[in-house]
C-alpha cells in the first residue's frame, strides 16, 4: 500500500522536512520512501497545503505513481508545476508520466494519478493544454501508455472532439483505471460525452481506450528514387485520425487516412514504423514496420 505522511521516522534518510510518499510491504513489514529521484535524492517539494500527494500502487506491486511539486526528481523539470511520476520499486528508477506523446512537459498542474495492474497505463487529471488534443479550459483527464509513451485525452465527445464545459469549474474528476488498463472511469458535468445526457448535473463516465490496429495502404517501394516517399495508413478505430511515425528512430506525429510525404531521407536503407491513434484511443502498441532503400 502507498500513502503520504509528514513523519520523518518511517524510512531511513528522511531529512527533507516535507510530506513524502511511502510504500509499506504488508508481507515483510518494511516501509520505503518512494518520492525520490533515481539516484535516491529526496523530493525538494511535496504538494502545497491544503492538498496532499496522491499515490497509487500497481496491482503487481512493481510501480508506484504519485504527484509532486518537486523540481529534482527527473532531469529538465523546469515547468514549475505539479507533475505525475512513476517509481519502479524493483530498479528505483523514476520517470515523469505527465508529458505529451512527444515528451513535452506539461505547462500546468497534473495530479491525482491511478495506474493499471501492470503499471502500463497511468491516468491523471491536468490543467495543461499541451499534453494531448483536444483540450478545453479547466482540467481534463489523460492517460499515458508507458511502453509506447503515448498520451491521450479521455474526456472527449463520441466523435473525438472536445467535451462541453463543466458545470463545476473546479470539479475533481479523480479518474480510476481498470486492472487491464482498457477502461477509465471519471466524473464530469459535460453534456456531450454520451448521447442523451440532459440531466444537467455531474455524472460518472467510463471510457474504453482499446488501441486500434494499423493498416498501411501505401508504403514506399523496396527501392525508391524519391528522397521523400509517400505513405498512407489508417487505424481500425474511426477515431484514429492521426498516428506516430518512427523513421529511423525519430518519432513524430503524422496524419491517418490520407497520403503524406515523409521527411527528406538520405541515400541508403531506412526503417519506418507507423502506429495509428487519436484522441480517445491509445496508439497501436505494435504498429506496422516497413523497410525501404532510397537510391
Amino acid at each position: 500500500m502507498s500513502f503520504t505522511s509528514a513523519a520523518n521516522n518511517l524510512a531511513p534518510g528522511d531529512i527533507n522536512r516535507v510530506p513524502d510518499v511511502f510504500v509499506h510491504d504488508m508481507l515483510t513489514g518494511t516501509t520505503e520512501q518512494v518520492s525520490v529521484s533515481s539516484t535516491g535524492t529526496e523530493q525538494n517539494r511535496s504538494i502545497a497545503p491544503p492538498f496532499a500527494q496522491i499515490s497509487d500502487v500497481s496491482g503487481d506491486g512493481h510501480y508506484v505513481v504519485f504527484d509532486s511539486d518537486a523540481t529534482n526528481l527527473v532531469r529538465r523539470d523546469t515547468n514549475g508545476h505539479t507533475d505525475v511520476y512513476r517509481y519502479d520499486l524493483l530498479t528505483g528508477r523514476v520517470s515523469r508520466v505527465s508529458t505529451s506523446s512527444a515528451g513535452r512537459q506539461g505547462d500546468n498542474d497534473s495530479f491525482a494519478p491511478a495506474t493499471s495492474t501492470d503499471g502500463r497505463v497511468t491516468v491523471f487529471e491536468s490543467f495543461a493544454d499541451n499534453l494531448a488534443s483536444p483540450w478545453v479550459p479547466n482540467e481534463n483527464v489523460f492517460a499515458q501508455d508507458l511502453p509506447t509513451q503515448s498520451t491521450l485525452t479521455l474526456d472527449v465527445a463520441p466523435d473525438g472532439g472536445p467535451r462541453g464545459p463543466e458545470i463545476d469549474s473546479q470539479l475533481l474528476q479523480r479518474p480510476a483505471v481498470s486492472p487491464d488498463g482498457l477502461l477509465v472511469a471519471f466524473a464530469s458535468g459535460a453534456d456531450n460525452l454520451v448521447p442523451g445526457d440532459y440531466n444537467g448535473t455531474d455524472d460518472l463516465f467510463v471510457r474504453v481506450i482499446t488501441p486500434p490496429t494499423t493498416t498501411i495502404l501505401q508504403a514506399p517501394p523496396a527501392t525508391t528514387s524519391s528522397p521523400r516517399p509517400v505513405v498512407e495508413f489508417r487505424g481500425s478505430s474511426p477515431l484514429a485520425s492521426y498516428g506516430l511515425c518512427d523513421l529511423d528512430g525519430h518519432e513524430r506525429t503524422c496524419p491517418a487516412g490520407r497520403p503524406f510525404r515523409l521527411p527528406r531521407v538520405r541515400r541508403g536503407h531506412h526503417v519506418l514504423t507507423v502506429r495509428a491513434g487519436a484522441p480517445g484511443t491509445l496508439f497501436d502498441p505494435k504498429g506496422v514496420t516497413v523497410g525501404f532503400t532510397e537510391g
